[in-house]
């Protein structure tokens, strides 16, 4: 299948710019004792190559205790914690989470992203509540941040394609934004997601894919919404230090919202990028996971790339496991990624082109995301 023309520009700019091979990295063990305590979002994932390869190398896993099964709510998981001082991990608390993506740390309180909504819970897994809304299904994204002198808590759903503003005081989400209305109506494999009838009706006498969504019972959508016809599926988001919002959305694009309303339109920084997650803004340069490509990218303030960053696995190369680059995170000034194994931390220090690496123990999950524990 010949790709997009987007996707097609992309790659040409990927070949003519600069391209770093993280590989090539000076190994320094001690980048890791440099971070905070870690936590990450872990979910079950049942890959059998990379299971039989950690087999072959001896490595028996350890148990956290977490129950392996996929159920009508989800796929299960929870929290682990990452002392780097030691490199020892350890599962926070006792409780399942279905389906956990997305995690914050504000305060004392730790926010994450699941398949029904954002699951709060204070430091030691005590959990405080549950936040839900119409469109909050399949939370990959959540961040907090001071609007205006009022706490919120900025969600992305990657099912339904929408951002939410959650306001703390009130307890409601108070402001939305739909991503298939203002400017990204196609999913990754060119399914027209629309509220019109007219518009759906259109696609379908030409001959193409459409999803006609009900806005008057968002959760009636989920079942024809799979992931190949998600539009604006927001997969990061990253608030800016002037309150700007970042967002990857799955289908290819980098952009930046001024806020999370109605009829908001965001500038597109990138496009044709492959599955991208993780949105970042460091110094002045924008960055991201160009996911399916297993590498980060990193564009100047216009948009223009400067430089990408591949990451090499050996079992991508043997073809054992697909290339995808999970998740990155900047923290304290270096960027921890979840490379394709799912099971491996990399810690770069790009100035000065170090690099680390930290293994998830445990074969039978997958870490999502990480940030730090500390507030």
């Amino acid at each position: 299948m010949p790709l997009p023309p987007e996707q097609v520009k992309f790659q040409e700019a990927i070949q003519q710019s600069t391209r770093v091979d993280v590989e090539r990295f000076h190994e320094d063990a001690g980048l890791l004792t440099q971070l905070p305590v870690l936590v990450m979002t872990v979910k079950t994932w049942d890959n059998t190559g990379l299971r039989a390869s950690r087999a072959q190398a001896g490595k028996s896993g350890v148990n956290y205790g977490m129950d392996k099964r996929k159920d009508l709510e989800g796929e299960r998981g929870g929290l682990v914690v990452l002392d780097p001082a030691n490199r020892e991990f350890r599962r926070l608390g006792n409780k399942d989470i279905y389906g956990p993506r997305g995690i914050e740390v504000h305060g004392e309180h730790i926010f994450v992203g699941t398949s029904k909504g954002v699951e709060v819970f204070d430091k030691t897994m005590q959990r405080q509540g549950t936040i839900l809304d119409d469109f909050g299904y399949c939370i990959h994204a959540v961040r907090a941040v001071e609007i205006d002198g009022s706490q919120k808590l900025i969600m992305g759903s990657s099912r339904l394609g929408t951002m939410m503003e959650y306001d703390f005081a009130t307890g409601q989400v108070e402001r939305r934004w739909v991503g298939w209305e203002n400017g990204f109506p196609q999913s990754h494999a060119g399914v027209l997601v629309t509220a019109s009838e007219e518009e759906y009706e259109i696609r379908i006498e030409a001959g193409g894919e459409a999803v006609l969504f009900d806005k008057s019972d968002p959760k009636a959508n989920l079942e024809k919404l799979t992931t190949s016809r998600q539009a604006s599926r927001i997969n990061g988001i990253f608030i800016t230090p002037d309150k700007m919002i970042l967002a990857t959305l799955f289908s290819g694009q980098l952009i930046e919202l001024k806020e999370v309303s109605e009829r908001s339109r965001p500038r597109v920084i990138a496009a044709g990028l492959f599955n991208p997650h993780s949105p970042q803004l460091i110094e002045d340069n924008y960055w991201a996971a160009n996911t399916h490509r297993g590498e980060v990218v990193r564009f100047g303030l216009d948009g223009e790339l400067i430089c990408s960053y591949a990451f090499s696995n050996s079992l991508v190369s043997e073809g054992k496991i697909p290339v995808w680059l999970q998740s990155i995170v900047n923290i304290d000034g270096l960027m921890v990624a979840v490379d394709s194994t799912r099971q491996e931390l990399v810690v770069l220090d790009i100035e000065n082109q170090q690099r680390t690496n930290v293994s998830f123990p445990d074969g039978r999950w997958a870490v999502q995301e990480v940030t730090s524990f500390e507030s």
